[in-house]
């Protein structure tokens, strides 16, 4: 059941906001759930400027669940409400809507209130604490399986001046349009011809650590089961080894 204190944003698909079959990108979608956060926060939170106090968000989990991807020219609204806390981790659900109402997909995330300096997590103020439900939520997804990962990455991508935001590290929608590509790249046959589109019915993701600016990023992945519709993503720093993030996709049948 949605919390009284939810949002409901409405957003126009755009071009650049399409693939070249005019499916919107899982990327664009992070893109909507980014600022409906952003203004239910402002609308809604007791405190709203997080920049006055030394705070900001970050997102460490989001699980997304799609009914149906929608196309070019197309509006999505994307309802939104916090759902929940626990410690230091604030739970935000989030339900998309198509032109007549429908629901054709929901998703639920995680996130820390952080320190701008640092970011470590910080406690959050108790006035906002007061105002977020008791949780109920069983939370994200969680992507704690080992799997024997290939020795070679099947992508390799840079941490560029274009992928940085306004908190200094790579934007999170970056991550997912990686994560695309390295599905692109192990299902692709023939460079010469573009590919078929992506339909995932499950996504979720793990930001396990920031990336900065000039960061190499190595890429891996693999199919999970006979069917070869779930894959697992993973992204290391190639300096050191250390794991950025983990992402698992569930692709419908149309895929396989």
């Amino acid at each position: 059941m949605t919390h009284a204190a939810s949002g409901c944003y409405h957003f126009d698909i755009r071009g650049t906001d399409t693939d070249h079959h005019d499916q919107l990108n899982l990327s664009a979608l992070f893109s909507y759930m980014q600022e409906a956060a952003f203004r239910h926060f402002e609308e809604y939170a007791p405190d709203r400027d997080l920049g006055e106090r030394g705070l900001c968000w970050v997102l460490i989990r989001l699980s997304v669940r799609l009914q149906r991807w929608p196309q070019w020219k197309e509006t999505v609204a994307v309802q939104t409400w916090q759902s929940g806390i626990r410690r230091l981790t604030f739970l935000r659900q989030y339900r998309f809507l198509d032109q007549t109402g429908g629901i054709i997909g929901e998703a639920t995330s995680e996130w820390l209130i952080v320190d701008q300096k640092n970011h470590k997590p910080a406690k959050p103020p108790q006035e906002w604490v007061d105002t977020v439900p008791a949780s109920r939520e069983v939370g994200c997804e969680r992507l704690d399986s080992n799997y024997q990962w290939p020795e070679k990455p099947i992508l390799v991508k840079y941490a560029d001046y274009s992928d940085i935001d306004r908190n200094q590290h790579v934007n999170n929608t970056r991550y997912v349009a990686w994560s695309i590509d390295a599905i692109q790249a192990m299902s692709r046959h023939d460079d010469s011809s573009l590919p078929p589109p992506v339909h995932i019915r499950q996504f979720d993701i793990y930001y396990r650590r920031e990336t900065s600016l000039g960061t190499r990023l190595d890429l891996f992945c693999l199919t999970v089961g006979e069917s070869e519709e779930i894959f697992e993503i993973r992204a290391v720093r190639h300096s050191d080894g250390i794991e950025l993030f983990r992402a698992r996709a569930v692709l419908d049948e149309s895929n396989c």
